[in-house]
């Protein structure tokens, strides 16, 4: 794609600005050295057409550059052409110099942990959670593992209770259910009862008016004879 003139300019400010030499920057853009070297004096202030127009040499004064520029350390690492630990290193001495120590230092203490730290700040944040009541929850947290074991324990408890409780009910329904046979076993014997009370009764009734009549027959054979 053929670049206009404006937007050759931009990309030599942003390759000057990256660290390219300006035999990089016409290899990329298609330019000869002398516009370059004019768009590249503009860029610096320096209008003089004798001045020397060279592109930092040191590494890190072109990482600061590109830091500036809101590259990552990983994009640095790879333009640079450097390792790692030189981004790295790089990037802690851009935040200092931006009077960033405190993130610096927030860096250097956590390093590989900061993504796990900043989930959890997040998490803490979301819930309203204040720097005190953190520490607080972090320090009982040690705890954490006796109160499982006091759940735990409390469960199982709770679990057998329940199966006593389940099997005593059991014995309570029995119980009635034998309250209540025997209750009709009574209700029935006491009907017998009373029917055999009766039939006595009766029995009673007829020897007496037998008894009666025995008596009065005795007494009229006695007249007779």
């Amino acid at each position: 794609m053929v670049l206009k003139r404006s937007e050759k300019e931009e990309l030599v400010k942003q390759l000057y600005e990256e660290g390219k030499t300006i035999r990089e920057i016409a290899k990329e853009v298609h330019m000869s050295f002398g516009p370059i070297g004019n768009i590249i004096r503009r860029v610096t202030g320096d209008n003089s057409k004798d001045s020397d127009v060279k592109p930092p040499k040191s590494k890190e004064t072109q990482a600061l550059r590109l830091y500036s520029n809101g590259k990552s350390p990983v994009e640095v690492a790879i333009k640079l052409d450097i390792s790692s630990n030189e981004a790295e290193d790089f990037y802690l001495a851009y935040w200092r110099l931006r009077n960033q120590h405190h993130l610096a230092f927030i860096y250097t203490r956590l390093k590989y942990q900061l993504p796990s730290f900043i989930k959890l700040y997040d998490v803490f944040r979301s819930a309203g959670v204040k720097e005190i009541d953190a520490a607080n929850l972090i320090k009982n947290s040690r705890q954490i593992p006796h109160l499982q074991n006091t759940f735990l324990d409390l469960t199982n408890e709770i679990t057998n209770l329940t199966a006593q409780r389940n099997t005593l009910l059991d014995e309570v329904s029995g119980l009635q259910n034998e309250i209540v046979r025997h209750r009709t076993y009574l209700q029935i014997g006491q009907d017998e009862l009373k029917r055999m009370n009766f039939e006595i009764m009766e029995r009673y009734n007829e020897t007496q008016h037998l008894d009666q009549l025995t008596n009065d027959n005795m007494k009229g054979y006695v007249r007779y004879k």
